[in-house]
């Protein structure tokens, strides 16, 4: 039997909660259980459950799968899919205790698992680094995208039920309020845009997290407009309707906004960090994270050049069908079996 390392039940939809999700539903059933907290446990509530209490509900005879960072260190026969080694590359980003407890932690559950997923090759290397496990041990299985991001595609008539009021042109940004995600320099990058034109609006998605240091974004910024948490079912189309996605991070394991915008057929501003150059191939316009007159330069070009931006919509709409959630299930399932 496979045993799953369900904490990620009933929590908010980040990138991790949704691989867990998209991946645990499309693994068979009639040999899956999902073991969960009786609520949601976010913080050190849950991680004190999966230290205590969920070995005691895996069985001697289970495999147990554990898809979001962390699992108890008292089963062994697990699989622990890590997504990155931001907690060692950069610990200045996330809170002090946060960086204590997962830098104690990863190192000894990857040394114990039977086997650790990762989402890219650069991950896996930087992993590597930090930790003594070999090579073999660590295997990359990209992460995918759901075909909801497609349909929403052929359906520009429709507007997400839970943003009131959607400027008629906007640039989105997704993802959670955190230093990574480099939305300081994208303000000051906007500020740039601004002075070129007046009729699109930047709309920032996401919220602050208790895991990660302060961003310290500026909400008052002109021609920003911060939108907090969207509904899930709502993502689709806020991504479809808009102008142009920028996904300007600093560091990435994968970059799941990437893809889902390039399958919702929005051309993408993102960077030449490793694994963001990973997943988007030659479909994105990429530029340094650190430079705000490029990325406003890379803005501005694809708003205003109608040729670039159907360009780089076609090529994102063939990158996005390269990766699916079934084709991670299943890769995620062969190592499950293996193991």
């Amino acid at each position: 039997m496979l045993a799953v390392n369900a904490r990620f039940q009933g929590l908010p939809i980040t990138g991790l909660e949704r691989y867990a999700r998209e991946v645990t539903r499309r693994l068979r059933p009639s040999s899956t259980q999902l073991i969960t907290p009786g609520s949601p446990l976010p913080g050190f509530r849950g991680q004190l459950w999966e230290q205590v209490v969920l070995p005691r509900r895996v069985h001697q005879s289970d495999v147990l799968w554990s898809p979001t960072n962390t699992g108890p260190l008292a089963v062994g026969r697990q699989v622990v899919t890590v997504h990155d080694a931001a907690i060692f590359d950069h610990p200045e980003w996330f809170h002090p205790k946060v960086v204590l407890w997962y830098r104690l932690l990863i190192p000894r559950l990857m040394a114990r698992a039977s086997i650790i997923i990762t989402d890219s090759q650069f991950s896996k290397t930087r992993l590597l680094h930090h930790t003594r496990v070999s090579a073999e041990k660590i295997i990359v299985v990209p992460c995918g995208v759901d075909n909801r991001f497609q349909i929403a595609r052929g359906t520009p008539h429709l507007f997400p039920q839970t943003v009131p009021h959607l400027p008629s042109r906007y640039v989105l940004a997704v993802g959670t309020l955190e230093p990574r995600k480099n939305l300081r320099r994208l303000l000051s990058a906007w500020e740039i845009v601004m002075r070129h034109t007046q009729d699109v609006v930047l709309l920032l998605s996401g919220q602050q997290s208790t895991v990660f240091s302060d961003s310290h974004i500026d909400k008052s910024a002109v021609g920003v407009r911060f939108i907090g948490h969207v509904d899930d079912r709502d993502l689709p189309l806020l991504y479809a309707r808009a102008a142009a996605v920028a996904y300007p991070s600093l560091y990435e394991g994968f970059g799941l906004p990437v893809l889902e915008a390039m399958a919702a057929g929005v051309p993408v501003v993102s960077t030449t960090a490793p694994a963001l150059r990973e997943v988007a191939g030659d479909a994105a316009l990429l530029v340094d994270p650190y430079n705000e007159e490029a990325l406003a330069d890379a803005l501005l070009r694809v708003l205003e050049d109608s040729g670039l931006s159907g360009e780089l919509v076609s090529r994102g709409i063939a990158r996005a069908a390269q990766f699916t959630w079934e084709k991670t299930a299943e890769g995620v399932m062969e190592i499950l079996e293996q193991a």
